[in-house]
């Protein structure tokens, strides 16, 4: 019994996807189709965060240009935000998207919650 806990977590630590700031969009999209719910939260978890970092002052945006241009609404949720990554990703060629998921995943977030100009 006493050998059951770390060997589950070492299990689920080996199974469970890792994506760093600069991950792959491949990792990325392969984790929000997943049927398996560890990875659907990781998708969720991931661009939730990406999210957050957006800030809503219109003063702060400026000093963030990787986020101009976006304007999220107030407290979205994760089926919306999900629903605009792969909305974005499978209206595009694969061969002119970005690498790496954080820019994927903002260029998504620009589509989808475009600033009233």
């Amino acid at each position: 019994m006493k050998l059951t806990a770390p060997l589950l977590l070492c299990t689920l630590l080996a199974t469970t996807p890792v994506l760093s700031g600069q991950g792959d969009r491949f990792d990325l999209m392969h984790s929000c189709i997943s049927a398996e719910p560890v990875r659907q939260g990781f998708c969720s978890g991931y661009i939730a965060g990406i999210a957050a970092a957006i800030p809503r002052n219109p003063n702060a945006m400026a000093q963030h240009p990787d986020f101009d241009g976006i304007c999220l609404p107030d407290n979205p949720s994760d089926r919306a935000l999900r629903s605009a990554f792969g909305t974005y990703y499978s209206m595009q060629d694969i061969s002119t998207l970005p690498s790496d998921a954080r820019t994927l995943v903002l260029l998504a977030f620009a589509n989808a919650f475009p600033c009233e100009q």
